[in-house]
């Protein structure tokens, strides 16, 4: 029997962590069938599936030709919003191409309308629901002595059929059809922690991607837009095998390390002996310089002592991403969420101070009670407390969330194809959604992508008078969609939304303009729509050179940069012509010369340094 696990991210630098669950899962059963059980599915070994990794960015057609060229019996692929619609398409085409083929469908994108996926894809066999490794494993078993029942000959395959239904409803989270009707067995916990998915294959695969580590299950929140809200309880992982899997990923060499676990300080004391635990790993350097830890925490629930640890970090060796959604009570109530509002500004701003970890706050649109003035209310709020990311999301009604369910009586619409996104509310519009598409688009161009830091701070400047919210929501609406703009024409556009703002001055913003783009792109060449014809630029290259002398490759290839972030930018500091840029300044009194470093970045945002310096000083 030949059985392939198949994984659709949503990138190439994610890494998938539920097929080597379940990859684990049948070793460990393995481990244990020895035949002299007297129980024919203990017995059962099982032959190891193969885990196959894509992505959504790949074309269908490649993804299905290697799956048609392997020829599996069984496929089993997990489904999310983000690939459920290219899962559908695989399975039409595998009918046709592979009708043999048991398809087994897993993961939250099925897992709360199972039967309504199976009557919707004739092609689908079976559907994991829930928690699935101790299910798969039961279901690998029957079918695997299915079809070598069927091979041994038909006396033997008519008793498999005999218990198999038996044997099948007796699976937890099951849905299965019996007799052309579609039916779902109750889904049931599993107890315990599953075994660990951090098997050497996976390991191998991580290098410069992204790596995620599964402490805990479930979340002892009840939050109506979560998926994880609707769980029973949290199961928490032992803490001495949580410790392992972060060495064993960190000695993997990923870009990150993401924890899962859906609030990783729900339990204070736990998340402070991890964040002890990877500070003391990163001093005697069992953890190297360039893993990064990204936890999604509840900013409210941290106490000092774990705040003074987070404040005490190299830089880059954390990233927070803090769940806010809205500053609104009314709206945090409605949701079933209970936050210290207060607490969570305070302890923000303590985290941020030190600017030596990477702050990721969010905030959703959609959510009941909170109309286009409490957003930009609550938007105000959090961006005064100066996060590196700002994320302004749209409610995503997912199958299994409450809110779906209560969303026609609250009178929410929602796209009907995934990610099943809010169109309108009683409380924001139609017409004001899609205003606020425009400034999230200008938000993630201007703000998240950290390319603008000084034109940002200078038109949010009191002497322009607009609030963050109003800035965005101008400046998106003026700008438009931002997709498929190349960063210099974008760059024409915001010239031209300073000119419409009137207030702003152009020399000004044109500076600001020139050290963003120093300090961001080690191209060493300014944007055509930021050049000025001026002989002092001869001169400034020439002084420049002098200080900043050209690295010869062998000795540019020998110099070992600690961090990943580094090496990457020796390579690139190999590919410019210089390993400094500049740009002359007009907007003082006196003509300046903004001077990049591009030989290594800064920590937490990878900027380069930038120095502002007297033009005739320097020549």
């Amino acid at each position: 029997m030949k059985s392939i696990i198949l994984a659709i991210n949503a990138k190439y630098v994610h890494t998938a962590l539920a097929p080597w669950c379940l990859l684990a899962a049948v070793r460990a059963h393995n481990a244990h069938a020895d035949g002299r059980l007297g129980d024919a599915e203990a017995d059962t070994l099982i032959a190891e599936p193969e885990v196959v990794e894509s992505h959504i960015n790949r074309p269908a057609e490649e993804i299905l030709a290697a799956i048609v060229e392997a020829r599996p019996d069984i496929l089993a692929i997990s489904c999310y919003i983000w690939n459920i619609s290219l899962v559908e398409r695989l399975a039409a085409e595998l009918r046709r191409r592979l009708p043999e083929c048991i398809l087994i469908l897993g993961g939250p994108e099925v897992s709360h309308n199972a039967l309504e996926r199976l009557e919707a894809l004739p092609m689908v066999s079976y559907i994991i629901c829930g928690e699935g490794e101790k299910a798969f494993v039961r279901l690998l078993c029957l079918l695997q002595r299915g079809l070598a029942g069927a091979e041994e000959g038909c006396q033997t395959q008519a008793r498999a059929h005999a218990t198999a239904e038996k044997t099948l409803a007796a699976i937890p989270g099951l849905a299965w059809r019996r007799g052309g009707k579609a039916l779902q067995n109750p889904i049931r916990a599993e107890s315990g922690a599953p075994p660990s998915p951090l098997l050497p294959e996976y390991l191998d695969r991580l290098t410069g991607r992204m790596a995620y580590l599964e402490t805990s299950r479930g979340c002892p929140f009840r939050c109506s837009f979560c998926l994880s809200g609707q769980s029973a309880q949290a199961c928490y992982f032992d803490l001495d095998e949580a410790k392992r899997g972060l060495l064993l990923l960190a000695g993997a060499c990923p870009k990150v390390v993401k924890l899962v676990d859906r609030t990783s300080n729900s339990r204070v004391a736990r998340c402070r002996e991890f964040i002890r635990f990877i500070l003391e790993c990163r001093a005697d350097g069992r953890i190297p310089a360039g893993v990064c830890y990204h936890m999604e925490v509840a900013a409210d629930l941290f106490d000092r002592q774990s705040i003074d640890l987070l404040r005490s970090a190299p830089p880059g060796l954390f990233q927070l991403e803090i769940g806010l959604q809205s500053f609104n009570e009314h709206t945090l109530a409605a949701v079933g969420r209970k936050t210290n509002l207060a607490r969570v500004s305070e302890n923000t701003r303590l985290l941020r101070e030190n600017n030596n970890i990477h702050l990721h706050l969010d905030l959703l649109v959609g959510l009941p009670e909170e109309g286009l003035a409490s957003l930009a209310q609550s938007f105000d709020q959090a961006f005064a407390l100066s996060p590196h990311m700002l994320q302004l999301g749209f409610l995503k009604l997912i199958h299994g969330s409450s809110l779906r369910e209560q969303s026609r009586a609250l009178g929410i619409e929602y796209e009907p194809a995934p990610p099943y996104r809010v169109r309108l509310t009683p409380w924001i519009s139609e017409d004001e959604m899609d205003q606020l598409a425009l400034c999230e688009d200008a938000l993630n161009r201007l703000y998240n992508s950290g390319r603008f830091p000084r034109t940002c701070r200078y038109l949010l400047s009191e002497k322009h008078g607009l609030s963050p919210f109003t800035f965005f929501y101008t400046a998106g609406r003026f700008i438009g969609k931002s997709a498929g703009v190349p960063l210099d024409a974008y760059i024409a556009r915001i010239l031209d939304f300073g000119a419409d703002l009137a207030v702003a001055d152009p020399e000004a913003l044109r500076d600001c303009l020139v050290m963003d783009w120093l300090a961001t792109n080690p191209v060493g060449v300014l944007p055509l729509c930021l050049k000025r014809a001026d002989l002092l630029n001869r001169r400034v290259a020439r002084a420049l050179e002098a200080r900043y002398p050209r690295a010869k490759p062998d000795s540019q290839a020998t110099q070992a940069a600690p961090s990943a972030q580094e090496a990457t930018t020796v390579k690139t500091a190999q590919v410019t012509k210089r390993p400094f840029g500049f740009g002359l300044l007009y907007g003082a009194c006196t003509t300046k010369v903004a001077v990049a470093d591009y030989r290594f970045p800064r920590p937490i945002l990878g900027d380069y340094p930038l120095a502002v310096v007297d033009a005739e000083k320097l020549c």
